[in-house]
């Protein structure tokens, strides 16, 4: 991934990373302690909103923000813009996360606006310095078009989130609230999170696998696929537009989810190392489930149009994309991303001079295998309870699965002592 040349620039992505572990935490504190008080929550009580930017600005963001800090090295060999613009990227977005998802608790209209455009400064600082580095680097391919994409859905989804309160407060445009809310979704979940997901692993795969002479053709496919999927279903949702449109997006997202696995086949068939690790077989496997479980949903959803206007469907399905593919995809990188990183920086100048631990010193295979198995059934059990309505066995897997989230965690941060 990086290169010693780097080393000197990890620090950046560290405190991200670090700091994403730090909100996952204390996700899954807060959910322990209100025993998974989230799960009776309604998308838009002010509780579920505080939890929801949480698990997604505060880590999934935040790690996937110090990801690419950390890769855009390796992708254009050129390091980033402005590290100083970075920590004010940093700092900006950090102080509007905490101060956003405290106001959404509390129901404090004036906090939340506040801290949303501290938040949404800070997701354009971030945008400014990704797309200065990628114009600068001239490097254009599925990878780098892919992060491009990506940074411009997670504006858009700022955009959306600060449109969706103004017009909330002053009914601007005549616009409903759900027109807003959709697209905010589409971008956020879809655009910023899969777009980044599939446009790194292009990258990164090859690299766990080992993987040499594979074929890309799909890949500027499901580049294509992936945006019209995101880009129609944010308009027909702004626009309101007729549920066909609707329909049409998820077609593409289900396109492009194929062609995906179809990618990752062709790469694991030239694979040169036995296995990439637990973590990138568990974002693999992820990957198959959530292409299976939107193709049933656009099937369903063609025999019974209803259904794309029925709000518990559409959060049900959101669930799924959550916790059945972010969640352990992002947990699976991190089992890989995290000790390169500190082993970089701790001892990427000691090599050849002293006795250095090896990468898999840092973290071990079987322990990942475990705590990340364990994670992931009881993922599958909650989304199974959900799907049922089963109110008490919903909190109860959900708070397992935190349990489970903060051993997984721990072993995660337990890298940063060695």
């Amino acid at each position: 991934m990086l290169s010693q040349s780097s080393a000197t620039s990890s620090t950046l992505p560290l405190r991200f990373l670090i700091t994403g572990i730090v909100m996952f935490i204390l996700f899954q504190l807060g959910s322990v302690l209100t025993f998974a008080g989230w799960t009776g929550l309604s998308p838009r009580h002010p509780e579920g909103w505080s939890f929801a930017h949480i698990i997604l600005l505060g880590w999934g963001t935040m790690i996937a923000m110090g990801a690419v800090y950390q890769l855009i090295f390796v992708v254009v060999q050129r390091h980033i813009y402005s590290e100083r613009l970075g920590r004010w990227h940093y700092i900006l977005f950090l102080i509007g996360v905490l101060g956003l998802s405290t106001g959404f608790y509390r129901g404090d209209v004036t906090l939340i606006a506040s801290f949303a455009t501290l938040a949404f400064i800070g997701i354009g600082l971030f945008a400014i310095n990704i797309i200065a580095t990628l114009l600068a680097a001239r490097i254009w391919n599925t990878v780098t078009v892919s992060a491009l994409s990506a940074v411009v859905c997670l504006f858009l989804t700022g955009a959306t989130g600060l449109g969706m309160g103004l017009n909330f407060r002053f009914s601007f445009l005549g616009m409903e609230h759900n027109q807003w809310f959709g697209a905010h979704l589409w971008f956020g979940l879809a655009g910023w999170f899969g777009l980044l997901i599939t446009g790194f692993s292009y990258k990164m795969l090859p690299m766990f696998y080992l993987s040499h002479g594979h074929s890309s053709k799909l890949q500027p496919w499901i580049l294509l696929l992936w945006n019209a999927g995101v880009w129609s279903g944010a308009l027909s949702s702004l626009l309101g537009l007729p549920a066909w449109c609707q329909l049409a997006a998820f077609g593409c997202l289900t396109l492009a989810l194929a062609a995906y696995c179809c990618q990752i086949v062709l790469i694991a068939r030239k694979k040169h190392k036995k296995t990439p690790g637990f973590g990138i077989l568990i974002s693999v496997w992820a990957t198959c489930l959530l292409a299976g479980a939107v193709l049933g949903f656009l099937l369903y959803a063609a025999c019974y149009p209803a259904v794309l206007v029925e709000e518990s469907a559409y959060a049900f399905l959101i669930s799924v994309y959550l916790w059945a593919w972010i969640v352990p995809v992002i947990l699976g990188y991190m089992s890989k991303i995290i000790p390169f990183l500190w082993w970089t920086i701790k001892y990427g100048d000691k090599v050849g001079k002293e006795k250095t631990p090896l990468m898999a010193d840092l973290i071990k295979e079987s322990h990942v295998k475990l705590a990340l198995s364990l994670l992931v059934v009881s993922a599958l059990v909650l989304l199974g309870t959900t799907a049922l309505g089963l109110e008490p066995a919903i909190k109860t897997a959900a708070v397992v699965w935190s349990l489970l989230a903060l051993g997984y965690i721990g072993l995660i941060g337990r890298v940063f002592t060695k």
